[in-house]
């Protein structure tokens, strides 16, 4: 049973209703149950069956699977075909019932967030939705580069299946040919030698995480399991681009229950939490929060950002040590995909987080915009802080950044700056609370 149906008695809104579960991924052990959704039994009214003014009721009473990859789930596949994993990867998605001869409703899936293709919003109601995998954007192959094994790269036209190459042997000077890029293979699991180095292609997915994480075995398209939503259970925001961060039965994470953005803040006029937007940033401690207010959301607490950056890459910065410039699934210095238990891309070694809280600022440091490790060190990272002469607070932001010392960074490391901060080292990530009902 969920956080939020067991502190709530009903499991209904006024034109919606569903047996007391959440609707879910199928489950993580095979390819087609990474991509089934299976929405449970559920009641909801439509307007205007018939075109009289009617509203009608239309329920299922058993569960019913959705495989991603079938065409007849979806409201269309043209101009494009959602059943291919490449073409969903980073996208948000809706469920949608519609009318249809009987009282079962018909179930489709659609990238439209008004009605599906073929329906209008009197024929058709949207009951949830969901966001799937985004492709990982690795740094493009450079010429006569030293390459440590597991590390990840892009051909410099990166291929339409997005294809990545691994490193998988090293010899020599480890060094990558120093002038010419290699044919790089198109097939999974074929290599191409290049100088001193062998690439394996692989099947674009996280890459080199950890055994037992959450996406281990997820590949681009795939569901994001946190993602799912419905009108019952969902933040107040809306949901585009957001996961809920609770425990793995989704009860609350040492206080701390709340929807989070899978991406760093983007420059984005629907959402903060868009694949490949362009990242903000660079933002007041002030101005970061009046842009999560335009739309809904809020700075998160350092609990709550703890418990959604858990099972992030620790000790690391992103490869290549510099800002990605967009709101990508990337990889870190050793080749990990930075990617958390929950589903969020970049929660350290990328920008450290705008948050919530204030922590005292060291007095006598100056004010150059450089961290100072000051307070505390745990294997999740290191807290730091930033004096600015005459002031005693400032506010704190969560998981170091691309320019910091790689040790610090982690789920726990912390830095604290002044609210007037508009440096690189400074981004955000926003939170939303629960819907209730």
């Amino acid at each position: 049973m969920s956080w939020f149906s067991k502190r709530q008695a009903l499991t209904s809104i006024n034109h919606y209703s569903r047996k007391d579960t959440n609707h879910h991924i199928k489950g993580s052990d095979t390819a087609v149950n990474r991509r089934t959704l299976v929405v449970v039994p559920f009641s909801v009214v439509i307007d205007d069956r018939l075109g009289a003014g009617r509203l009608d009721t239309f329920t299922t009473l058993t569960d019913t699977e959705l495989d991603l990859a079938t065409s007849a789930n979806w409201d269309t596949v043209t101009p494009t075909d959602y059943t291919v994993a490449a073409t969903r990867a980073g996208k948000d998605f809706y469920i949608y019932a519609c009318i249809q001869t009987g009282t079962v409703p018909k179930i489709l899936l659609s990238a439209t967030a008004t009605a599906p293709s073929g329906y209008t919003t009197a024929n058709s109601r949207k009951i949830g939705g969901f966001h799937c995998l985004a492709y990982v954007t690795p740094p493009t192959w450079i010429a006569d580069t030293v390459t440590i094994t597991n590390y990840v790269v892009n051909p410099t036209t990166p291929h339409a299946n997005k294809y990545i190459y691994k490193c998988t042997a090293r010899a020599g000077d480890y060094k990558t040919d120093a002038t010419t890029e290699p044919t790089w293979p198109t097939t999974p699991g074929e290599t191409v030698v290049d100088d001193q180095i062998t690439w394996t292609c692989l099947a674009n997915a996280p890459t080199n995480l950890p055994a037992g994480h959450t996406f281990e075995l997820f590949t681009m398209g795939d569901i994001v399991p946190r993602s799912v939503w419905d009108q019952l259970f969902r933040p107040i925001c809306s949901p585009e681009g957001m996961v809920w961060t609770g425990l793995s039965d989704l009860d609350d994470y040492g206080g701390a229950p709340v929807w989070q953005d899978i991406y760093l803040g983007g420059t984005n006029t629907g959402n903060t939490s868009v694949h490949a937007a362009a990242l903000k940033g660079g933002l007041t401690w002030p101005n970061t929060v009046v842009y999560g207010h335009g739309f809904g959301k809020r700075l998160l607490k350092f609990r709550e950002f703890m418990a959604g950056a858990l099972g992030c890459n620790i000790g690391t910065t992103i490869a290549g040590a510099a800002s990605p410039g967009y709101a990508y699934a990337t990889i870190d210095s050793a080749g990990r995909a930075m990617l958390s238990y929950c589903g969020l891309w970049g929660s350290t070694g990328i920008s450290a987080q705008w948050l919530d809280d204030t922590q005292p600022l060291v007095l006598g440091i100056p004010d150059t915009g450089e961290l100072s490790d000051v307070f505390y060190d745990t294997s999740y990272g290191k807290m730091q802080g930033q004096g600015t002469n005459g002031s005693t607070f400032g506010r704190m932001l969560g998981g170091g950044w691309y320019g910091g010392l790689a040790a610090n960074n982690g789920p726990h490391c912390s830095s604290v700056l002044h609210i007037s901060y508009t440096g690189s080292i400074a981004g955000e990530r926003f939170g939303c609370d629960p819907y209730f009902h």
